[in-house]
């Protein structure tokens, strides 16, 4: 009879789990829906930029060619997006996942089906692979709680946390790395949750290994990120193993290193040896856990007394110093090639600051005392300057506490715990085989059923406690990252959802109230679930639904705009200089080669990344020109919207904007429109302007200083030769467009 009810309580978490996933399909569709009352095109524009556009570009053009070869060859010698240098893009970036589409949408082409447009037939990939994620949320939900009704709160409590959880429903960021990676993290972990809840057998099976090595590869193949994310989860696995000492769940842990071994090296064949993810601090724990689990084959056997505990700890103590000394030797190795994550450190290291002002005054630290990498280097400042890479919000803790997910996530991890530690102290009614009189001792059978019995509970306790550690270590990284909350936010609204759920309940606890447990852990749900209903569909305006649903407002237009003029202008093969972030844009919409992209993790991109942002600083004139020169382009964008003191501090102090000597004018977005002698303005609207590096200055025009650049900028003959041009390259009359438009900017 038990097994019936376990049986029906799995089929119904599975159907409940898969009904949760189609609402979120359903829900996202809804969030985007504006994206179906615009023009396909326009739609592209407005929902793909930055990096999200970077990436989708590679679709794009995988569609348009003529041949999938041709296509994939272009993409293998890429010169369009670091000119003039010749990239290998899958080697480089994680694009696999645009490659597959695009072969899947010419397939269907070649097959004369009637396929929405290529935007429109890509972005819905992308939401029913978060359905996927939602479906396997709502499944560990239901596997963790014991609960299958679990599934359910798990989707409430995320949908009131929707803001703080996902950025799918954000229309400007549709093809973010994360979006792909993600689901595929909830995936594999509900398959080591699995793997660990049958470690208590003999092996893993090959089915579940087979599904933990796909979803490991292809999590690591669709975002540069995962090896991180990876990093903390094999901690997770080892911690539980050698510091809680679960030495049962040892075979399954050499088993799971070794489907991560194998998916690593997967990946390292798919992106044709990328030395991003050999030098990566996932490969360096890999060699040191296989190191430390391979010199110390610890077997379980059935120990008595603290002096073969303490020598167990010992030796558990001596393992885990051998991991972490193979994994500095390993890093100290290959550190003069490990350059690709070096961003990442520098982000991280600036949080030391940021935390040591958050404690009391006498805790704090002196300047002089922290490290010299808390104060942003150029790298970090790129991505600070955004506040999805500063530090947790307290306004995103205000909602997990509102929505009731914090607290309710507490409240299962203490559960957790304390069922851990009742069963650790004997408290759990663990049979007392061998202290039992010889006439009362139990059959054989009964003996194999009570030890099986308590290697199942055991495995329980370590997937239980896996859970926990790893959504700890998620969020110690989310709350120094902002951005990275989609790593933490679902498996607490996990936790939230379970905390009401049988399998937490310690079996003491089970035992005192043999009836009635059930009945009270019912109504417990019930009043949870009619709690969290109360507050829908949103707590504030600003969060959830009620943001996602907000009006939308952007300057698009002007983006469009831009686009048009470069593609009906513009000669096919000019490389042009831009932000990282419109560059990423203009790839996927233009014909025109890129400098520079969004694409962080490289060297040498980085060093050119700050030589080109001279753009955004007070050099000369002239020292910009050398450096178009030297970085081989023909054409430099300026957003007005950026034109301001910037807080990109080069290494070369000579060519940064010092607020106390340097006015507004002295920017290069400024005085490059007074009379320059090294560029010509080509084209402007109420967001970017276009200039084109003479192939010969002017030799008229001295170096300006601010207050000529103020009054030039006042007179019309400034401005005499861009209406000309002007009227020559986009038409309609002097009068009536390129003279207003002059006078509107300025």
């Amino acid at each position: 009879m038990e097994e019936r009810i376990t049986k029906f309580n799995r089929a119904a978490g599975v159907v409940l789990s898969l009904m949760t996933g189609v609402m979120y399909v359903y829900e996202n569709t809804v969030y985007l829906d504006v994206l179906n009352r615009l023009p396909a095109d326009t739609a592209a524009v407005a929902a793909l930029q930055t990096e999200n556009a970077f990436y989708y570009s590679y679709f794009q053009e995988l569609v348009d060619t003529e041949s999938f070869a041709d296509g994939l060859s272009r993409i293998v010698w890429d010169r369009r997006t670091e000119y003039p240098d010749t990239l290998n893009v899958i080697r480089r970036f994680n694009i696999y996942q645009e490659i597959l589409l695009a072969l899947e949408f010419r397939f269907g082409r070649s097959l004369g089906l009637e396929l929405p447009h290529p935007f429109h037939f890509f972005r819905m990939h992308i939401i029913l692979l978060n359905g996927v994620g939602q479906t396997t949320l709502g499944l560990l939900a239901a596997d963790i709680s014991g609960n299958p009704l679990a599934s359910v709160g798990c989707y409430l409590a995320s949908f009131l946390n929707r803001f703080q959880t996902s950025r799918l429903g954000n229309y400007t960021s549709s093809d973010l790395r994360e979006l792909w990676g993600i689901p595929l993290l909830w995936l594999q972990s509900y398959l080591v949750w699995r793997a660990l809840l049958a470690s208590y057998k003999a092996t893993m099976r090959r089915l579940l290994r087979v599904g933990l090595v796909l979803t490991t590869f292809a999590f690591i193949v669709s975002w540069q990120f995962s090896p991180f994310l990876l990093l903390l989860q094999a901690t997770a696995l080892y911690f539980v193993c050698i510091v809680l000492g679960f030495e049962s769940i040892r075979p399954t842990l050499v088993e799971i290193l070794n489907v991560y071994s194998l998916s690593l090296a997967l990946a390292v064949c798919a992106h044709f040896g990328s030395p991003y993810l050999l030098t990566s601090p996932f490969f360096f724990q890999l060699v040191a856990l296989k190191a430390s689990t391979s010199i110390c084959c610890c077997r379980t056997r059935a120990h008595r007394g603290w002096l073969s505990w303490t020598a167990r700890r010992l030796a558990h103590v001596a393992e885990g110093l051998i991991a972490v000394l193979v994994f500095l030797l390993v890093r100290k190795a290959l550190a003069p090639f490990a350059t690709a994550d070096t961003h990442v450190y520098e982000i991280l290291c600036t949080k030391v600051s940021t935390i040591n002002d958050m404690l009391p005054k006498r805790l704090q630290l002196s300047a002089s005392q922290l490290p010299a990498c808390a104060e942003p280097s150029f790298n970090a400042n790129l991505y600070l300057i955004m506040g999805v890479f500063k530090i947790l919000e307290w306004s995103s803790a205000e909602v997990y506490i509102k929505t009731t997910a914090a607290p309710a996530a507490a409240g299962a991890m203490v559960l957790i715990i304390i069922r851990f530690a009742s069963h650790w102290l004997g408290m759990a009614g663990k049979a007392k085989i061998e202290d039992t009189p010889e006439t009362a001792r139990p059959s054989d059978t009964q003996k194999d059923v009570t030890v099986a019995t308590k290697k199942k509970k055991e495995a329980e306790d370590a997937a239980l406690l896996f859970f926990v550690v790893q959504f700890l270590l998620f969020m110690l990284l989310g709350s120094l990252v902002n951005r990275l909350r989609v790593a933490f936010g679902p498996p607490m609204m996990v936790l939230a959802a379970a905390v009401m759920g049988p399998r937490l309940v310690p079996v003491f606890l089970q035992r005192a109230f043999p009836k009635s447990l059930a009945t009270l852990l019912s109504l417990a749900w019930l009043a949870h679930m009619c709690w969290m209903g109360s507050m829908l569909p949103c707590i504030t305006a600003e969060e959830g639904i009620c943001q996602h649903m907000a009006d939308k407002f952007s300057n698009d237009g002007d983006l469009v705009d831009l686009y048009d003029w470069i593609n009906n202008v513009v000669p096919a093969g000019t490389p042009v200089l831009a932000s990282m972030n419109l560059a990423g844009s203009m790839r996927a919409f233009t014909h025109v080669p890129m400098i520079i992209h969004p694409q962080f993790e490289s060297e040498n991109l980085r060093k050119r990344v700050q030589r080109a942002y001279e753009l955004y600083n007070c050099g000369s004139e002239e020292s910009f020109a050398k450096t178009m020169e030297q970085l081989s382009a023909k054409l430099v964008i300026f957003e007005y919207s950026r034109c301001f003191f910037t807080p990109y501090n080069l290494d070369d102090k000579r060519k940064n904007c010092n607020s106390k000597k340097h006015e507004t004018e002295d920017l290069m977005c400024m005085k490059l429109h007074a009379r320059s002698r090294f560029f010509k303005l080509m084209f402007m609207n109420g967001n970017y302007a276009v200039f084109r590096l003479r192939k010969n200055p002017l030799r008229t025009n001295p170096a300006p200083r601010a207050s000529d650049v103020q009054s030039w900028l006042e007179e019309a003959e400034t401005w005499k030769d861009y209406v000309q041009t002007c009227e020559k390259t986009q038409g309609g009359g002097i009068w009536a467009k390129c003279l207003p438009l002059v006078l509107v900017i300025w």
